[in-house]
């Protein structure tokens, strides 16, 4: 079912690009941020956010982040085009942190009662589109449906991320081979995580993930993707909060095959791939949503 409007229900609010833009055809990717003003005169929490792309021809991927001082307001005064271009982030180190996000054949994440996010009084969210390569002009002016709780939430989500940075080894697959890397997110204190998502772009072909614990007598499965697509990713929500208990070890193991064998190989002959934000690089991600632990959750 592809429903018209909203996956989740009637939004509360509605936040939309400023304007249209424009992705011209050169065959090229674009990260651009647009800044959403919310006008909040108190903090606000969210049960859900929702990204609606107006254009799924162009639209990659997007996420969400939060300014709580303006800056990015400043930068896009700085630059002509509807937002500003930022690669890989929201283009400054204040507090912009991952908020959410949208992937080909994700569904909206939403939240349990008591669990939620907070939008800061006066804050601006931040959505950064990823526009892929195309071969013709196509514009864009993607939504974002906001859904607020009914009550004060008791626990606000966190989202932890693992990245290159926790490897074993550089992130570099040679050509014509096929690499695995393993990766280790330490967990410092009892949590409930409420999502996983696993992202990497068109060599990856499996992805596993799991918690052990210190002494090695433990493993608690997360997540399993033996047959990775690129064209349809989502957010694994967890049928009840699962505990991962402190001093537990997020492992990820994620497989990429840079071979001529790989159909799914956006270079012919294989070329060598490292870390990037084009869709012809690579990435190797882990995010996760989470709540500190109580006790009851797992129910």
């Amino acid at each position: 079912n592809f429903p018209q409007g909203s996956q989740v229900g009637t939004p509360d609010l509605i936040l939309s690009m400023p304007e249209p833009y424009l992705h011209e055809g050169d065959m090229t990717d674009q990260y651009q941020v647009f800044i959403l003003p919310t006008e909040f005169e108190t903090d606000m929490t969210v049960r859900s956010l929702e990204v609606r792309p107006q254009n799924g021809v162009i639209a990659h991927h997007a996420i969400l982040g939060l300014d709580t001082e303006g800056i990015a307001a400043q930068m896009d005064a700085q630059d002509p085009d509807p937002g500003y271009e930022s690669f890989g982030d929201f283009g400054f180190d204040a507090y912009s942190s991952f908020f959410g996000g949208w992937v080909p054949g994700t569904l909206p994440v939403v939240y349990p009662e008591g669990i939620g996010r907070v939008i800061p009084a006066g804050s601006d969210l931040l959505i950064q589109m990823h526009y892929g390569p195309y071969s013709a002009d196509e514009s864009d002016q993607t939504e974002l449906n906001v859904f607020f709780t009914e009550a004060p939430v008791e626990r606000e989500v966190e989202t932890g991320i693992m990245g290159p940075w926790d490897l074993s080894e550089p992130f570099f697959i040679p050509a014509g081979q096929v690499k695995v890397f393993h990766g280790e997110y330490p967990v410092w204190d009892d949590v409930s995580l409420i999502n996983i998502v696993p992202h990497c772009h068109l060599i990856g072909v499996s992805w596993e993930v799991f918690a052990t614990s210190a002494d090695g007598n433990d493993t608690i499965p997360l997540i399993s993707i033996p047959e990775w697509d690129f064209n349809w990713q989502g957010f694994f929500t967890f049928p009840t909060l699962t505990k991962i208990p402190a001093g537990y070890t997020i492992e990820a193991i994620a497989a990429y095959d840079n071979t001529a064998d790989n159909p799914f190989n956006p270079s012919s002959p294989p070329q060598n791939v490292v870390y990037g934000d084009n869709t012809e690089d690579e990435m190797f991600f882990v995010f996760v949503d989470y709540v500190p632990y109580q006790e009851g959750d797992e129910n």
